[in-house]
């Protein structure tokens, strides 16, 4: 996401993925990184939950173990937090944004360098978006700034060298 927040302001973009201000794409780095922070934060909250509720059936299989003489059935313990569900669609929906933005980022730059389509015609962007992700960001980053001749910066508005992004 950082990356691709990256890309979209070096293309006008917006957090989006519509054509915005130079302004606002300056932006679009931080507010795509806030999500991906945010996205990351839920997960590791969902992560930790259900890591809570393997220990309790660890330790349910354990005592049902050791006290297999005694009684034929202990009930397994159930997880009483209503919070997973909507932790899971906060993760789907991280997705679907991401996925969604690398669609409209990919189709921007095609439309803006004169790129055609050249496989799945109508849908290339969608399929590629999908399937190859994190490639196609990488890809786009290389198409719109030439790192033969200028350094990649992490923690850039644009990836860049901040001395000629305030140029």
């Amino acid at each position: 996401p950082i990356l691709m927040g990256q890309v979209l302001g070096r293309s006008g973009l917006d957090w989006l993925g519509s054509p915005t201000t130079a302004a606002n794409a300056a932006t679009t780095c931080k507010k795509t990184t806030l999500i991906a922070v945010i996205s990351f934060v839920l997960t590791t909250w969902y992560f930790v939950y259900q890591f809570q509720y393997v220990g309790l059936l660890m330790d349910y299989t354990a005592n049902l173990i050791a006290n297999s003489n005694e009684s034929p059935y202990y009930p397994p313990p159930q997880p009483t937090d209503p919070t997973p569900p909507m932790l899971k669609a906060a993760t789907f929906m991280a997705c679907i944004y991401i996925m969604v933005v690398v669609i409209r980022l990919r189709y921007n730059l095609r439309e803006q360098h004169a790129i055609p389509e050249r496989n799945c015609i109508g849908c290339e962007d969608c399929c590629v978006a999908y399937w190859c992700g994190c490639c196609t960001i990488s890809q786009m980053a290389r198409h719109t700034a030439d790192y033969s001749e200028e350094r990649a910066y992490c923690c850039t508005d644009n990836g860049l060298d901040p001395v000629l992004e305030k140029a």
